[in-house]
């Protein structure tokens, strides 16, 4: 057989196998995401229920919470933290960008009041 032939004969043949092959589609469950999770927190919700110490909380409203909304400046809000060891007396802490307290101690004798805590 020439060669010449025998070349035409495998590029018909891979041709004819190019356009007729049918691409396989596999289906894979893992690049289906996941819903978020949203525990309820007093305004809005709050991506976890714990964290360890350097794990970021994120806090975000919901369509359904009535309030003036967050702001992307920290320094506009004062977030109070509750920590309950496995054994002792629970411990709240209030952040704040404000330079002291003074302006919170309202706040902060009704809020331990609310939690029970010193």
């Amino acid at each position: 057989m020439d060669r010449t032939v025998a070349s035409l004969i495998i590029r018909s043949v891979a041709l004819l196998w190019l356009t007729t092959a049918t691409p396989v589609a596999h289906a894979a469950c893992n690049l289906i995401p996941g819903e978020r999770a949203a525990f309820p927190s007093a305004l809005g919700v709050v991506d976890r229920p714990f964290a360890a110490p350097g794990e970021a909380v994120e806090i975000s409203l919901r369509a359904c919470d009535a309030s003036a909304g967050l702001t992307a400046a920290a320094v506009d809000h004062t977030v109070t933290v509750l920590f309950t060891p496995p054994s002792g007396v629970p411990t709240a802490a209030v952040l704040t960008a404000a330079p002291d307290c003074a302006a919170l101690q309202p706040d902060l004798g009704a809020c331990a009041a609310a939690l029970g805590v010193g």
